[in-house]
């Protein structure tokens, strides 16, 4: 299991989802990005500035 940094919820990830792929926790909203897939492991998705 693994769970949202920003509120602590369990974040499902479907079976063929990829490293750095961008998704939504589907409880607070915030964007998260894939930084391991074996074993799953999500961050905070923080955009670089130009």
């Amino acid at each position: 299991m693994i769970f949202c940094p920003e509120c602590g919820m369990e974040v499902r990830l479907p079976d063929d989802v990829t490293k750095e792929e961008l998704f939504e926790c589907g409880n607070c909203g915030v964007e998260l990005v894939v930084v391991s897939t074996d074993p799953p492991r999500v961050e905070l998705y923080e955009e670089e500035e130009k």
